[in-house]
């Protein structure tokens, strides 16, 4: 009886909510980047028990969370894959934006066979999983109704014990753009910039003493953007370039161009360097190849404040199991496909 008049409560609690949140013209005020800041920081430490590190660097906000547990898994898979034919190879690819040109230097050179993979699966560990979502997720808690949120989110996951890291960059628009389901899942993993990084000093380093917290440049940003999704249509695409590299390179940069807004650039030039052949494009010719179906799929991001609940004190006596929470948003590993459903990426 006391089990049924608990969830009675929980039943009219919910619907009080409901129709408080449902009629209410109420808008609330914007919250200051400072108690953003602390709220950031206090439901890390409180609900999660994490000791994070938080520091803003001009218009970046960075979070450092060590835990002493593996970042990475190893599995079998069901069996060696079946390679995806390619017709090219990438050996290298690099960018610099200066005085308002884009200039690219790349290698390809032709593909002859690939190699079926071994069966083994590697990706991230449920320990890294469940610890990026959750900051991903006090994240959207503490800063989608701010009045001054970052313009870039670095986020990193220390293994104390090994002294490896997980470092991601992300534009703050496109986290708040997947969360409001604005971004499709594929295309915002596209746009992490993830980086793996190693040094036997970062072991039993829980403050992030080895860390240079700066400001992420849009420059920089941008030329990550256009290097690693050329590198992910070579090597990682099921639909990879076919007849002209140039080609899909330059799409890719008016791809990055057209869904960032970029408008403060004139010319792109790319250097083969396999070829000895420069090429210069003008901003009128990159335009040119853009797509404007894709940006019409993106929409901005919902006003809407997100806002979550712990309803565990109504459910104290006999806790039912509880189904595991879908990961909200698992970052891409650098040069892989993304992960198969069972969360394994095959070699």
């Amino acid at each position: 009886m006391l089990k049924i008049k608990r969830r009675a409560s929980l039943f009219c609690f919910l619907l009080a909510l409901t129709l408080v949140m449902g009629c209410s013209s109420k808008e609330e005020p914007p919250t200051p980047k400072t108690e953003a800041t602390k709220k950031l920081i206090q439901i890390l430490e409180n609900d999660y028990d994490y000791t994070p590190v938080v520091r803003w660097a001009e218009e970046t906000l960075w979070v450092f969370v060590p835990i002493e547990e593996s970042l990475y898994k190893i599995s079998a898979g069901d069996g060696p894959s079946k390679p995806v034919k390619k017709d090219f190879s990438l050996e290298f690819i690099d960018g610099t934006f200066e005085d308002g040109t884009f200039s690219l230097e790349y290698d390809v050179i032709p593909a002859t066979k690939v190699a079926s993979g071994s069966g083994m699966g590697t990706g991230y560990s449920e320990k890294f999983n469940t610890t990026y979502q959750n900051i991903t997720n006090t994240l959207s808690q503490s800063f989608f109704s701010t009045d001054k949120p970052p313009r870039f989110v670095v986020i990193i996951v220390a293994d104390t014990k090994e002294g490896l890291m997980i470092k991601n960059t992300v534009y703050f628009l496109d986290l708040k753009k997947y969360f409001t389901s604005s971004l499709p899942p594929d295309e915002y993993s596209l746009r992490i910039q993830t980086e793996f990084l190693g040094n036997k000093k970062n072991i039993g380093d829980t403050k992030g003493r080895q860390l240079e917290f700066k400001d992420v440049l849009w420059s920089d940003f941008l030329i990550k953007q256009m290097t690693r999704r050329i590198q992910f249509k070579f090597q990682n695409s099921d639909f990879p370039p076919e007849e002209n590299p140039q080609e899909e390179i330059l799409k890719v940069i008016a791809l990055v161009t057209m869904i960032y807004n970029v408008n403060d650039y004139t010319t792109v030039v790319l250097n083969d360097l396999r070829n000895e052949r420069q090429e210069e494009f003008t901003r009128a010719q990159i335009e040119a190849r853009q797509d404007p179906a894709i940006a019409q799929k993106e929409k901005e991001p919902s006003e809407g404040k997100i806002i979550t609940f712990d309803f565990s004190q109504f459910l104290k006596e006999e806790p039912e199991e509880l189904l595991p929470a879908e990961t909200l948003d698992e970052p891409l590993l650098e040069n892989q496909q993304p992960a198969a459903p069972d969360g394994n990426t095959t070699l």
